[in-house]
């Protein structure tokens, strides 16, 4: 009994670990496209990138941030300064 509740255990790790870690890897890979973009100097691409990943990961503080820099890089400074004043840990 006891073997069959572990590996039931096991199994129902890997069908819900999995989704899980299937939208971690899909939001790195939103984010290293984004950040690659970023380093090309193409920053609407890379705009649109970090917020596919915000989409996916809304709390990550970094995915933010650099959003907020690829808005700066383009002059867009209202923009970047609302990403700031909303998602820093910081109070300006």
């Amino acid at each position: 009994m006891r073997k069959y509740f572990a590996l039931s255990i096991i199994i129902l790790f890997g069908i819900f670990g999995n989704a899980a870690l299937s939208d971690v890897s899909i939001t790195e890979k939103h984010y290293q496209r984004a950040t690659t973009y970023h380093d090309l100097g193409e920053f609407e691409k890379a705009i649109a990138a970090y917020k596919k990943a915000i989409a996916i990961d809304p709390n990550s503080p970094i995915i933010y941030n650099k959003l907020g820099v690829a808005y700066s890089e383009l002059k867009q400074y209202e923009a970047a300064l609302a990403l700031i004043e909303k998602h820093s840990p910081c109070p300006l």
